[in-house]
């Protein structure tokens, strides 16, 4: 009986706790704090691609061979397929000169695309800080959640909903147990409370 009453009062103050919840929108406010969090997701994965991108700019512009003195007139002359290694110099240094053109059009592209996601970054994060901060203000009057993060707040909003979720039945049975005592008078009273003891 002790057990039941005292997981009655726990919910007593869990609901009323729910409550405050609810009147301070703390739900609506949580869910703009998980869409700011999908957001850093994508801003993430954005600057990831470009680096990578960038990345593979480097290699390539690394990969482009300037010594290329093995394939020298003077280095091949004596070779008996003389020509074809002359030609295939010419046409590596044909290649390397356009992809060098083609680099630097890349870069100049990854530099305006790295400038444009800093610049993003930059205005996300104006709209961020408002956001969290309207957040953090309303929790800063809750005990035990200020100075707490999204994603703690998130957790013990959940706990509390979830406890309350869990508990009423038992306030329900007390109920029921208390209808059954009041239509069949005192003899049945006590029964009744243990059954509802026993169900807890």
């Amino acid at each position: 009986m002790d057990n039941l009453e005292s997981r009655l009062n726990q919910l007593s103050v869990l609901e009323e706790r729910s409550e405050y919840f609810q009147t301070l929108h703390l739900e609506e406010k949580l869910g703009e704090l998980r869409l700011v969090q999908r957001e850093r997701q994508v801003l993430e994965r954005t600057k990831a691609d470009a680096e990578n991108v960038a990345a593979a700019l480097a290699a390539l512009q690394e990969a482009l061979s300037e010594d290329l003195a093995y394939l020298a007139d003077t280095a091949v002359a004596e070779l008996p397929h003389a020509n074809l290694w002359t030609r295939l110099r010419e046409k590596i240094e044909e290649g390397n000169a356009d992809l060098k053109i083609l680099c630097q059009k890349i870069a100049m592209r990854v530099e305006q695309l790295l400038s444009t996601i800093q610049y993003v970054e930059s205005e996300w994060n104006t709209g961020r800080h408002a956001i969290e901060g309207r957040v953090y203000q309303v929790v800063a009057s809750l005990p035990g959640l200020a100075g707490k993060s999204g994603e703690e707040i998130g957790r013990e909003y959940g706990r509390v909903i979830q406890q309350v979720e869990a508990l009423r039945p038992l306030a329900a049975k007390k109920r029921d147990a208390t209808t059954l005592v009041r239509g069949a008078g005192r003899g049945t009273s006590q029964s009744a409370v243990r059954m509802a003891c026993h169900a807890a």
